[in-house]
Order: C-alpha cells, then sequence, then structure tokens
C-alpha cells in the first residue's frame, strides 16, 4: 500500500497550478496547453486508482485464506482427538500445519495494528470534509486492546483498507466543497473550498471578498485569510472548477513546511 505524500522542505512560494475540469471551443495556445496537461493527470489518476483496485482485492483475498485454512486444520485435529494411534502421524502433519498458520495470523495482526495505530494518528490531520466521509469507518477503529481483540482480523483490515482507499481517493483528486468559516472578525460566511488532495486548499465567497488558503500543520489544518490579487484568482479557481470559466493557469500561493 502507498502512504500519503505530504509537501515538505521550507519557504513560502507562489507557483502556477493548472485548474480545470472540461475544454471549452477556443484557439488560444495556453487553452491547448492547459487541456493537454489536464487529459495527462486524469490518465496517470486512472491507472493508479487501477492499481489500488488489485492491490486491496489481493490482501483481502490472503486474510480470508488464512483465516479459512486455519478454522478448517482445527477442524480437522478435533477428528482426530478421538482417533486411534495410526492417526497420530496424521495429527502431527497437522499441528505443524496449525503452527504455521497461527505465524502467518501473527503476523497480520501485527501488520494490521501499526495501520490502525497510523491511521487513528492521522485521523485529525484530514480535511474536514473527509473526516465526515470517513465516519463511519473511523468508528470502526479499535481504540484500545480489548476491542481490537473482539473484532475478527478480516473484519479489521476491512476497516483499514476501507479508510485507506477514501483516503487515496481524496487525495488523488481535485474536491470542491461548500463549508461555512469564521472570520478574523468573528463573523460566520459561507464559502466554497477547493482542495488540491491532502495538500491545499483554497477558498472564496461569492464576491472574493474573504477568501483565503489552508494547509495541514500539527494536529490540524491552519488557515490564512488573503486579499487583492490572490483572492480574486482563488474565486477564478473555483469558477474554473465550476465549469463557471474556461480552463485557465492562476498564480496561488502555497506554503511548504519542514
Amino acid at each position: 500500500m502507498r502512504s500519503i505524500r505530504l509537501i515538505s522542505q521550507a519557504g513560502f512560494l507562489t507557483c502556477s497550478l493548472l485548474i480545470g475540469c472540461s475544454i471549452y471551443a477556443s484557439n488560444l495556445e495556453d487553452t491547448r496547453a492547459a487541456f493537454i496537461e489536464w487529459s495527462k493527470v486524469k490518465s496517470q489518476l486512472s491507472k493508479e486508482k487501477a492499481d489500488w483496485v488489485d492491490e486491496e482485492a489481493l490482501l483481502e483475498d490472503m486474510i480470508l485464506t488464512s483465516e479459512s485454512e486455519l478454522s478448517s486444520l482445527e477442524e480437522n485435529i478435533e477428528e482426530l482427538e478421538n482417533g486411534s494411534s495410526a492417526a497420530d502421524q496424521q495429527k502431527g502433519v497437522l499441528l505443524e500445519e496449525i503452527s504455521e498458520a497461527k505465524k502467518i495470523s501473527s503476523h497480520l495482526q501485527d501488520g494490521v495494528s501499526e495501520y490502525e495505530k497510523y491511521l487513528i494518528d492521522l485521523l485529525p490531520k484530514l480535511p474536514e470534509p473527509l473526516k465526515r466521509d470517513l465516519q463511519q469507518l473511523t468508528q470502526r477503529l479499535p481504540y484500545d486492546v480489548e476491542k481490537a481483540e473482539r473484532l475478527a482480523l478480516s473484519q479489521r483490515f476491512q476497516t483499514v483498507v476501507g479508510i485507506l482507499a477514501q483516503i487515496e481517493k481524496f487525495h488523488s483528486q481535485i474536491s470542491l466543497v461548500s463549508e461555512i468559516k469564521e472570520t478574523d472578525s468573528g463573523k460566520s460566511k459561507e464559502v466554497k473550498t477547493i482542495y488540491f488532495g491532502l495538500s491545499h486548499a483554497y477558498f472564496a465567497d461569492a464576491g472574493a471578498e474573504y477568501a483565503g488558503f489552508g494547509y495541514p500543520l500539527g494536529d490540524g489544518w491552519k488557515w490564512t485569510s488573503v486579499s487583492g490579487e490572490i483572492a480574486e484568482n482563488i474565486a477564478k479557481a473555483i469558477a474554473v472548477n465550476q465549469n463557471d470559466e474556461p480552463p485557465v493557469f492562476v498564480s496561488l500561493p502555497i506554503k511548504i513546511l519542514d
């Protein structure tokens, strides 16, 4: 499984980001270039999603097979408990197989426990829209040892795989959501927020009077208000994503962290 990559290093930059979901009829050179680059990105994302589906299916098959084999071996041992000495040799072979199956199960237990801890630590750092989408799945995570012991190994892996798949999906796409944000003066305003995966997000109200950007920091997201040309660019990026304007290149702020 691939892990989430968050931007690292230090500094404050402005970079050109490609915004757009469709192509409008235009003979401008930059519009053609924008469409070509966007098509390349979407093609790569489709390939990565297909690879992830294959990996997910393989993992689930391995877990279910391991549990099934262990259960079958234990049933065979029970049948041989009351058998004659002629069955001792067969019983010994089965005991060895059970021992090996338990080693595999233990290895899987350790693996899923590591992923569960990783996800529990990661959840506070995720953007709010993704947290809401994950709520049903994250409620199944075992936050203590007793709960973990009560859950079947396959159930625990299905929860982990489900959460990772949702995070991967969010991280590989541009998401636009409506939110209520509190301004610096304490007032509440409805804004549109566009998330570039788990890296950065940009928001603006209808008139671009209140706008800003955010990025993951510590145990949450840090939001910074902007104005002037940057606010207008953010509003334009949101309009392009909604197909209200043709694809263009716009400059947006990015915070690069250590």
